[in-house]
C-alpha cells in the first residue's frame, strides 16, 4: 500500500509476535521444568518466573529451566515476559502449571509358594516410593492360568482355592497413593498341587508340597 501517496508501495512491518511455552504440560515433583520464550523478530525474551504469587527478582533469555523435586504438588509455577528490552511497548505474555500429583512407584514383587499350599505375593522386600511424601497403599489380583480368581485385594491365595497341578498363578499389585495409581507390577509362578498328608503314613508331610518357590520381578 502506498499509505503516503509518493507513488511508492511501503515497506510493511509484521507486528511482533512473542510466545510463552512450559514444558511438559503435566508436571509433577520430580518433574525438570522448563520455558522458553521467543519473538518473531529473533530478538531476546526476557523471562520472569513467579512461584505461588512470589516473583524472582532474576529474569533470564529465551530459557530457563527449573530443576526436579525443587517444587511441592500443589505449587503454581508462572512463567512470563513483559517484552522485548529494546522496545519500550508491553507485552505481556505468560503461561502457567500446577504441579501434579505424582503417582507411587513399585520396584517388584515376590511369589512363595509354602509348604501348605498357600501362595504369598509379597511385597515387603521391594522398595516403593512417593514423591510426594504421601502413603502408599496396595490392591492385589490373582490369575490362574490367565483366569481372573475369586479371591479379591489378598495378598494370600489359600490353599483351599483349587488348582491343578503344573498352573501358572500371576499376582498383580497395583500402587496407589489414596489420589492416583501407580503402575501395576506382576509376577507368574508354576505351582505344585497340595495334597494334605494321610492321617496313617506318619506325617511323612505334603506328597504335593513345595520347596519354597520364592521368585521375584
Amino acid at each position: 500500500a502506498d499509505n503516503d501517496c509518493d507513488g511508492l508501495v511501503d515497506e510493511v512491518t509484521p507486528p511482533l509476535v512473542i510466545t510463552v511455552e512450559i514444558s511438559p504440560s503435566d508436571v509433577f515433583t520430580n518433574s525438570e521444568i522448563e520455558c522458553f520464550g521467543n519473538s518473531s523478530t529473533g530478538e531476546n525474551v526476557p523471562l520472569y518466573l513467579v512461584i505461588n504469587g512470589i516473583q524472582y527478582e532474576q529474569h533470564w533469555f529465551n530459557y530457563v529451566m527449573i530443576s526436579p523435586g525443587y517444587l511441592s504438588k500443589g505449587d503454581v509455577v508462572t512463567c512470563f515476559t513483559n517484552g522485548l528490552l529494546s522496545s519500550s511497548e508491553s507485552y505481556t505474555v505468560w503461561d502457567r502449571t500446577i504441579i501434579g500429583n505424582s503417582p507411587p512407584e513399585l520396584s517388584g514383587v515376590f511369589l512363595n509358594q509354602l509348604d501348605n499350599g498357600t501362595i504369598v505375593c509379597d511385597i515387603s522386600q521391594s522398595n516403593y516410593i512417593d514423591s510426594d511424601g504421601d502413603s502408599v497403599n496396595f490392591s492385589f489380583q490373582w490369575f490362574i492360568d490367565g483366569q481372573l480368581s475369586e479371591v479379591t485385594n489378598s495378598y494370600l491365595l489359600s490353599s483351599d482355592y483349587s488348582f491343578r497341578d503344573g498352573a501358572d498363578a500371576t499376582c498383580i499389585v497395583t500402587p496407589n497413593d489414596g489420589y492416583i495409581d501407580g503402575s501395576a507390577v506382576s509376577k507368574t509362578i508354576t505351582l505344585e498341587q497340595y495334597v494334605e498328608d494321610d492321617p496313617d503314613d506318619g506325617g511323612s508331610g505334603g506328597s504335593g508340597g513345595s520347596d519354597d518357590t520364592n521368585e521375584e520381578v
